[in-house]
């Protein structure tokens, strides 16, 4: 089928129409056109310059590439036609969909064949000889396999000088290649490439000018040396790294826990530290501690710490490798000396913190600045050694903005080690975020207490940016009259954000105006005098100088009034008195009542108006003494005879105990004659 080729780029005029309406002839020939297939010209042309083909060897494939510029939605066929040995013979591969390679296998081929290849869609055969068609000699388009590189370079005396070697690939042995080299640092993207040499003269490259101690990588390429066919691909990249120098400086080493250095004296084991004088480079270190009576037997040691033998007084430390050893560092482990004094931290924003401190003026002193972080672990230890004479420092290091260091100052004399006292700082505060806060219209303020002095704020922030959190708040019991005591803690310095220049604490009745005292840094309690009884509720908020932070947790508590107890007391005295009057008047009313149950309940003698003299236990002595006189018997008439009683001695009366009885008893008493104890005259009686 005939194919009309026709492009027509938008935007463009045609100059060979009028601008006139068309016949209908012509229109009807357009629309025509419309319906022949159309081909577009960049479609032909594409693969014309991006079929490429090249022999494998010593494998003998053929791989063929082309672009991607052909339609991914269609198969296509790979021709190609024998010209040389095998005229007109034609043989085809087909390619997957969206595949731009194509592998011709030996045994398809005729060795030294010229050939025609081309692409074409599944359901067309281009003939040769058309524009997208490649003609090819197979002995001009060899591409060799790449070197083989050596497992390892070749080092020098001189640590920047290395040497390649590699193996050329198989290949007939009358033939011979030239090679290329490239190479470059493994932190690097840019490759240095070196010019090529004939492998009849070396299989070696020596490359120059390499930086001590730094990894490389090296791949190579080769090519036929008469320009016939392609380079090879780059070979594998072998890394290696260059030796270093020789370790001629000295090694910076400092102690960690001494039991002289403070503030945890005894908690942690003594540990030497270094700084690794070339990281990365296999240098090793060898230790020597001296001890009372001798040197102790030199360690092994890689990197960068050793703990300290018990009684150690010196130790020295030295580096070496495979190229010689540096220097020998010494320090002495005796504490004795002068520390520095009046250490402060000041921040420096972004630049880091700025020590400073007061030598000792009349001693020899070199001084080293060890800063970490609040939990002390040996690897997190830092530190700078300065000269004699110092007295300050800008530490630069990679701070954490509102994170706290711990700073020490230490100097070495010919005496010893002395240590500072720590002092906290921060590289940088954290500081106000800006933002919309919630705030609060406060009324007037007033004296709080004794000594205590409130001011008035017409706005005042209730939740500020920094420091993250304020202090728990809680009551401490006071014993004096109208006092209230309040407490809180500090907060860890994790938590702070800086340095705290003074707490405020807000104090909020249930009804009236908001009170707002502020108080030192040092300060943790604060005592409030003559506060009216009621509800309150307190917080505390602490500030540094970059502004207030958080509020603490909210205390809430009642105040009673202070007559109160009084009121108690009043209280409970009338409703003691209401009570006993009450008591007395229900005792009149229901008196009848009560003796009558008396009666019933109580024995007889107890409720009768002449007492029994039985019932009494005074006589009961007396009564002893007398025989009781039996009763008289029911008789109308005595019997009275008379008989002579003999004469004799008048007995002496017995001596009669006296008996114990009061007035009252003597007054009811009856009388012997009642009680029949005593012998009544004999009546005259007639018979």
């Amino acid at each position: 089928m005939d194919t009309l080729e026709f492009k027509w780029i938008p935007s463009t005029s045609f100059p060979l129409f009028p601008m006139q309406p068309l016949p209908p002839k012509l229109l009807l020939m357009l629309w025509l056109l419309q319906t022949l297939p159309v081909r577009s010209l960049d479609a032909a042309e594409a693969p014309l310059h991006q079929l490429q083909c090249y022999c494998m060897k010593p494998k003998g494939h053929m791989n063929c590439t082309w672009g991607s510029s052909l339609d991914p939605g269609i198969p296509y066929n790979f021709f190609y036609e024998s010209l040389k040995y095998q005229p007109n013979r034609i043989q085809n591969v087909t390619v997957p969909r969206g595949q731009t390679w194509v592998i011709v296998e030996r045994e398809h081929l005729t060795v030294a064949e010229q050939y025609l290849v081309w692409l074409s869609p599944k359901d067309n055969t281009f003939q040769p000889g058309e524009p997208e068609s490649l003609r090819l000699d197979l002995n001009s388009i060899v591409k060799p396999e790449p070197p083989k590189l050596s497992q390892e370079v070749e080092f020098s005396d001189d640590p920047t000088v290395v040497t390649v070697t590699w193996d050329a690939p198989a290949w007939p042995p009358h033939e011979s290649f030239k090679y290329q080299l490239r190479y470059r640092d493994v932190s690097a993207s840019i490759w240095q490439q070196v010019e090529p040499r004939d492998s009849l003269i070396s299989s070696f490259l020596e490359l120059s000018g390499l930086q001590p101690a730094t990894v490389y990588e090296v791949s190579s390429r080769c090519q036929l040396q008469n320009n016939v066919g392609f380079w090879s691909d780059w070979s594998e990249p072998l890394k290696f790294q260059s030796l270093p120098l020789a370790s001629t400086g000295q090694v910076d080493v400092w102690v960690f826990g001494l039991p002289c250095s403070s503030p945890y004296p005894q908690e942690e084991t003594s540990v030497l530290l270094w700084k690794d004088l070339m990281p990365g480079l296999g240098v090793s270190y060898e230790v020597v501690f001296q001890v009372p009576g001798g040197d102790l037997n030199p360690k092994i040691y890689p990197c960068c710490n050793a703990s300290i033998p018990k009684g150690a007084k010196w130790v020295s430390i030295v580096a070496f490798n495979i190229i010689g050893q540096g220097h020998t560092s010494n320090l002495t482990l005796a504490c004795s000396g002068s520390a520095p004094k009046k250490v402060q931290v000041n921040s420096m924003g972004n630049q880091g913190m700025l020590v400073t401190w007061v030598p000792e003026p009349q001693e020899h002193q070199e001084f080293v600045v060890e800063w970490t972080r609040e939990k002390m672990v040996p690897q997190e230890l830092n530190w700078t050694r300065l000269p004699n004479g110092s007295h300050s420092t800008l530490l630069r290091g990679n701070f954490e903005k509102g994170v706290p260091y711990r700073v020490t100052v230490s100097s070495i004399s010919l005496k010893g080690l002395a240590f500072s006292s720590p002092v906290w700082g921060y590289s940088q505060e954290i500081g106000k975020v800006t933002g919309i806060g919630v705030r609060k219209r406060c009324g007037g303020m007033r004296v709080l207490g004794k000594g205590l002095q409130s001011k008035t704020k017409s706005d005042v922030l209730l939740f500020p940016p920094a420091p993250l959190e304020g202090p728990t708040l809680w009551q401490i019991p006071n014993a004096a009259k109208g006092a209230l005591t309040v407490a809180w803690a500090k907060l860890p310095r994790g938590r702070r954000g800086g340095h705290f220049t003074h707490y405020t604490l807000y104090v909020q009745p249930d009804s009236g105006s908001l009170t707002i005292l502020n108080v030192s840094a040092e300060t943790l309690n604060v005592t409030l005098w003559d506060l009216p009884g009621g509800y309150y509720k307190m917080w505390v908020i602490a500030s540094t100088i970059a502004g207030p932070g958080q509020p603490g947790q909210i205390l809430q508590l009642f105040l009673p009034e202070k007559n109160l107890k009084e009121w108690k007391v009043l209280l409970i005295v009338l409703l003691f008195c209401v009570m006993l009057l009450l008591s007395c008047c229900l005792g009149l009313v229901f008196s009848k009542c009560c003796l009558q149950l008396c009666h019933k309940i109580l024995p007889p003698w107890v409720s009768e108006r002449i007492p029994d003299p039985s019932n009494s236990k005074s006589i009961r002595p007396w009564r002893e003494e007398f025989p009781q006189a039996p009763p008289p018997k029911d008789a109308l008439y005595l019997e009275v005879e008379e008989v002579e009683i003999p004469m004799s001695p008048a007995p002496q009366p017995p001596e009669v105990p006296i008996p114990l009885d009061s007035g009252y008893e003597k007054h009811f008493l009856p009388t012997p004659e009642e009680l029949g104890l005593l012998t009544l005259p004999n009546p005259q009686i007639s018979t």
